[in-house]
């Protein structure tokens, strides 16, 4: 059996770091540590603040005052790309500086704070009342109401396709 490959494997970084850094100069290494952290914080201003109309009026379904699911998608790819090369860049920096880093990439870290907040959230859900066999599919409408849930309002207006 062949053994499957990390197209995506940065192990390297620590080895390579110092070379990228000398060959492509501080502001090279330096200018898309800037740039992205710009672009990662504006785009996480703009999701929170679409999150928060939805709090002052959950009726709400219109772009400008709401969110429509196929805008929340994309700018969620957008973030998790800035924030990518964001950790990238900033790993190449402090690599190249000579501290000794953990072999781990931040995808890894990432990975890991996402499902230790899920984790958290369905364990909080359940203490709430959600059973522990809840499934969404097949039967996701009929079951949500025999556990007295409703879809977010936002998601009725053509935001949510998959449901």
């Amino acid at each position: 059996m062949q053994e499957k490959t990390d197209i995506y494997d940065t192990s390297s970084l620590p080895d390579k770091a110092p070379g990228i850094y000398e060959t492509l100069g501080p502001n090279e290494m330096l200018l898309p540590i800037v740039q992205n952290a710009g672009k990662t914080a504006g785009t996480a201003s703009d999701i929170a603040s679409a999150f928060a109309g939805l709090m002052q009026n959950p009726s709400d379904h219109d772009l400008q005052h709401g969110i429509r699911m196929s805008w929340l998608s994309n700018e969620l790819n957008h973030l998790c790309e800035y924030v990518g090369d964001l950790l990238a860049c900033m790993d190449i920096v402090v690599a190249a500086s000579g501290y000794s880093m953990r072999p781990a990439d931040r995808a890894e870290d990432v990975r890991r704070s996402y499902y230790l907040q899920y984790v958290l959230l369905l364990r909080e859900a359940e203490q709430k009342g959600l059973p522990t066999d809840y499934t969404s599919a097949p039967m996701r409408d009929a079951r949500r109401r025999d556990c007295g849930l409703q879809r977010p309002a936002f998601a009725d207006k053509g935001g949510n396709k998959n449901t």
